[in-house]
């Protein structure tokens, strides 16, 4: 067997040192340490790592995006397993799948939309940021099957005096979220070797939204509100803006203005964030 590059021995040791995850096809939870199921009974930095696994879950079946996500991962699952069973001769690995046009256009919007995902980057060893160093964003736009989707960039300078532009996007901001909410419960989870992904959002807050930046709970806040559309990194931008040129609004008045003037446009019909969360509470009850 070949000998592991350094950047593949980052991933091995971030999955070693895990203390748990969250399996999204299975809405699965799993926690290394011993447990029965009684959560008094679990030490700090164990139910730290319980509700981070927990967020997971709750961005995988109570947003927009979460759900969109999950539809197009079981399609792929259902047009592999279609491609395994009607094959007429011998199947070679890896699979080459010519997946349906509508398939692959979802494919298209859930990769734009989703961006960097640092724990899967092989070509990278240090994920500690330069905080000295200001992060620079960009927005540009994307033709993605005939509509100008969104990008954030953030050009991005490392302690290890390497600079890397990345694209911001769902697995980030969901992985800052689920971080931000396990330092309430553990402060001692700060995750300082792997600021990407886990500390990214609050560094951004510190450098270009100061008014807002010590207020973990209006960053969990608007990271939520963010997978509530397919552009989560836009979104996220324009309202950790917002609350900080309002910063005496609350994070739950922050919210509401989002649930009842904001939009969620499905199939090209806008739909209130009211209505939506009052179909998704009937899907929640059939799961």
């Amino acid at each position: 067997m070949c000998e592991l590059t350094i950047s593949q021995k980052h991933i091995i040791t971030e999955r070693n040192n895990s203390k748990g995850e969250y399996q999204p096809a299975f809405m699965q939870i799993r926690i290394h340490n011993s447990f029965d199921g009684n959560i008094d009974e679990l030490d700090v930095p164990t139910l730290g790592t319980l509700v981070h696994e927990y967020i997971h879950f709750l961005q995988n079946v109570s947003t927009p995006w979460g759900l969109y996500d999950s539809m197009v991962r079981y399609n792929i699952m259902a047009e592999t397993y279609a491609f395994v069973e009607n094959a007429t001769s011998t199947i070679t690995l890896p699979l080459n799948i010519d997946y349906s046009q509508g398939l692959k256009n979802k494919m298209d919007i859930v990769e734009c939309g989703t961006g960097y995902c640092p724990l899967s980057d092989t070509r990278r060893n240090n994920f500690k940021i330069d905080v000295s160093e200001r992060i620079c964003i960009h927005r540009n736009y994307k033709k993605v099957n005939n509509r100008n989707l969104p990008i954030i960039t953030l050009d991005i300078s490392f302690t290890d005096g390497s600079k890397q532009t990345i694209v911001l996007g769902a697995n980030i901001i969901k992985e800052s979220m689920a971080a931000l909410y396990q330092m309430l419960i553990d402060e001692t989870a700060t995750h300082e070797e792997f600021d990407l992904p886990y500390n990214l959002i609050k560094i951004i807050a510190e450098q270009h939204f100061s008014a807002i930046a010590s207020d973990n709970i209006k960053l969990i806040t608007i990271c939520y509100i963010s997978l509530f559309s397919l552009s989560p990194a836009e979104v996220l931008i324009d309202n950790l803006a917002y609350a900080n040129e309002n910063p005496d609004l609350s994070a739950i008045e922050l919210f509401e203005r989002f649930v009842n003037e904001d939009k969620i446009y499905i199939k090209g019909k806008a739909m209130s964030v009211c209505d939506f969360t009052f179909i998704l509470n009937r899907f929640r009850k059939i799961i």
